[in-house]
Parts: C-alpha cells; structure tokens; sequence
C-alpha cells in the first residue's frame, strides 16, 4: 500500500508506482482527497492487480490526477 503526500507538498511531480510483488497494491491519497478532483471520478483509491502494473500520478498542487493506470 501506498499513501500519496499532499498535493501541494509535491506540486509539479509525477509519481511512478509499480507493484513488485504478488497480490494487490492499493495507491491511496492523502488524507480525505481524492485522486482526479471534482470531475465527477473521485477516485478513493487506485489498484495495481499483478507484479508489473504501474500507475503515473500527477500533482498540480491542489489534486492528483490520474495519467495512467496499466491494469
């Protein structure tokens, strides 16, 4: 499992997150946040399923977004 910092702590950074072992590897916020705002998909967590699949998030300072999540 993985807890992203706030958004503002990180503003302008892309995290790469690839799970190594076997099982789920749950991605989750900070705190009550969501990942990709308001925009109707307040995702409350993210998972990467198998060993290899990643996921990119993006901080633009107030939320993280989403840019790809390799299920």
């Amino acid at each position: 499992m993985a807890t992203m910092p706030s958004p503002l702590a990180a503003i302008g950074r892309t995290f790469y997150i690839q799970c190594t072992s076997a099982g789920t590897n749950a991605i989750l916020p900070n705190g009550s946040e969501t990942f990709n705002g308001s925009m109707g998909q307040g995702l409350t967590k993210i998972t990467n399923s198998a060993i290899g699949k990643s996921s990119a998030l993006f901080s633009n300072g107030t939320n993280w977004w989403v840019l790809f999540n390799n299920n």
